[in-house]
């Protein structure tokens, strides 16, 4: 017995769509996974107390993994806008849906301006631990 290829997959055809659009099985791309396993620990680094864990390292930790979040945006944000009107390494996605579209813009915005008030707020806090660093009488 020969099972189609729909059936081998367990996908039903919710479209009706017949021919070669029922081969067609949406997918996530090696990009997506890189940048929810890349986001992930961004975001797991900066959930942890990094001042306890890294000792007077802490705060350069917190700055590393801040800027790393903020490319990590900026890069999702790029490669969004360029493969929206045209294929990105030979991809393009199917279900094209400009509400999504520009939720993901709004969020990666979103995390470039969240992080960037983060490091404003640590170069702030190290400013003030500092106190009297940039004094004359400690040159």
């Amino acid at each position: 017995m020969r099972l189609s290829a729909r059936e081998r997959t367990n996908v039903p055809d919710m479209t009706g769509s017949t021919g070669s659009d029922l081969l067609v099985v949406p997918t996530h791309t090696a990009g997506t996974i890189l940048n929810f396993l890349g986001a992930t620990a961004i975001g797991l680094g900066l959930l942890a107390p990094s001042e306890r864990v890294a000792g007077r390292y802490g705060s350069a930790l917190t700055v590393l993994l801040a800027t790393a979040g903020i490319a990590l945006a900026a890069v999702a944000f790029a490669f969004l806008f360029i493969s929206e009107p045209t294929p990105l390494f030979g991809f393009k996605e199917p279900g094209y849906d400009p509400t999504e579209i520009a939720a993901a813009r709004a969020a990666e915005i979103e995390a470039v301006l969240f992080l960037g008030a983060l490091l404003v707020g640590a170069a702030r806090a190290e400013g003030r631990a500092c106190g009297d660093c940039d004094s004359p009488q400690r040159r």
